[in-house]
């Protein structure tokens, strides 16, 4: 009896490390998925200067992996211009005779869709 205890830990240990190493690629795969897309939908909302559009071509997705958790980062190769175009600024000539250059949200909408998609994508894939 006592030997087959000890087999019943090891089949569940290795079943649940086995769960475990699929969800985690189905996870990261999801990651990728819906770090492509937010990147896509970044492309086709970013503002774009006329006869420009180094800005809107400018993102860039990274998957990092550390210490056990993986996050996916999406920026700019303009990270200045973000801050600056999502939230307003003061303008240095006085654009058009305001003081002020409006806003213009385009991160936000992507970031909550992106967290929303990850979770719903990722409760999906672990209920199938």
């Amino acid at each position: 009896m006592a030997g087959s205890g000890g087999d019943l830990t090891t089949q569940l240990t290795r079943i649940m490390s086995d769960y475990s190493r699929t969800s985690e690629e189905k996870i990261q795969k999801i990651l990728q998925d819906v770090g492509k897309e937010a990147k896509q939908k970044l492309n086709r909302t970013s503002p774009k200067r006329p006869g420009g559009g180094a800005y809107r071509r400018g993102w860039k997705v990274t998957l990092q992996r550390r210490n056990g958790n993986t996050t996916v980062h999406i920026h700019n190769k303009i990270y200045r211009l973000v801050h600056l175009l999502e939230k307003g600024h003061v303008s240095r000539r006085k654009h058009r005779g305001r003081p002020f250059v409006d806003a213009k949200v385009h991160v936000q909408p992507v970031d909550e869709w992106a967290k929303n998609e990850v979770e719903r994508r990722i409760r999906e894939e672990l209920r199938g």
